[in-house]
């Protein structure tokens, strides 16, 4: 039986758990400057979840390749402009 969290390996204790949790806030920028500094520190001593942060943004880089630069249609847009218009 496990007793403390020495003894997991490192992608499963309670910390990293968190930092996994929070990554995509961390790699989006959206993450306040006190808490983003803490999660930096972190990954820059655990190698298993800064391996996680790396996958993470591979996954958004590909995702932004295939994906970005699409734009709504003129008539879609329009119309979505029109209805936020008369909703207000």
């Amino acid at each position: 039986m496990i007793s403390d969290n020495e003894s997991l390996p490192e992608a499963v204790k309670p910390e990293c758990a968190r930092v996994i949790e929070d990554i995509w806030v961390f790699l989006d920028n959206e993450m306040d400057p006190l808490s983003r500094q803490v999660l930096k520190a972190h990954l820059d001593d655990c190698p298993p979840c800064l391996d996680e942060s790396d996958i993470g943004q591979k996954l958004k880089a590909l995702l932004h390749r295939k994906c970005g630069g699409e734009v709504a249609p003129d008539v879609l847009r329009a119309r979505l402009i029109l209805a936020l218009q008369q909703g207000s």
